[in-house]
C-alpha cells in the first residue's frame, strides 16, 4: 500500500515550477492566517493545476503560434488559445477563493496582511 502524501505538501506529479508555486502560497497563506487543513489544499491544488495548464498552453502558442490549420486548410484560432484561457480563468478563481487576488483581500478586509509573493517572479 502506497504511503499517502502530507495534506501540505505539493502533489508529486506537477513540475517544479507548480511545487514553488504551491509552496509560496501556501507559505503566504499560512502567514496570513488562512491556511486550514484538511480542506485548503484540495483548492489549493487545483489552483496549482490550473495554473500549470494555463503555463504549458502558453507555451505551445509561443511554439506554435496563435493560429492553427483547420480540416478544411482554412486558418483557425489553435486550440490551445482556449485551453490557455480557460484554465487562467479557473486559476483565478481559485485564487479569488483563497484571497489571492487584491479585490478579494479587500473584500474580506485582509488588505494588512502580508503582500503574496509569487516564488517565481517576485512580489505579485
Amino acid at each position: 500500500m502506497a504511503t499517502p502524501k502530507r495534506p501540505d505538501t505539493p502533489p508529486a506529479d506537477v513540475d517544479l515550477d507548480a511545487k514553488r508555486l504551491w509552496n509560496g502560497t501556501r507559505d503566504w497563506l499560512i502567514a496570513a492566517g488562512l491556511w486550514e487543513l484538511p480542506v485548503d489544499p484540495t483548492t489549493l491544488e487545483r489552483y496549482v493545476r490550473a495554473d500549470a495548464r494555463g503555463r504549458d498552453a502558453r507555451t505551445t502558442l509561443r511554439e506554435e503560434g496563435l493560429t492553427s490549420t483547420g480540416s478544411r486548410g482554412q486558418l483557425i484560432e489553435h486550440p490551445a488559445v482556449k485551453t490557455a484561457r480557460e484554465a487562467e480563468r479557473d486559476a483565478h478563481e481559485y485564487a479569488k477563493e483563497m484571497c489571492l487576488t487584491p479585490l478579494a483581500r479587500r473584500c474580506h478586509g485582509l488588505g494588512g496582511q502580508p503582500e503574496p509573493v509569487d516564488p517565481l517572479y517576485g512580489r505579485v
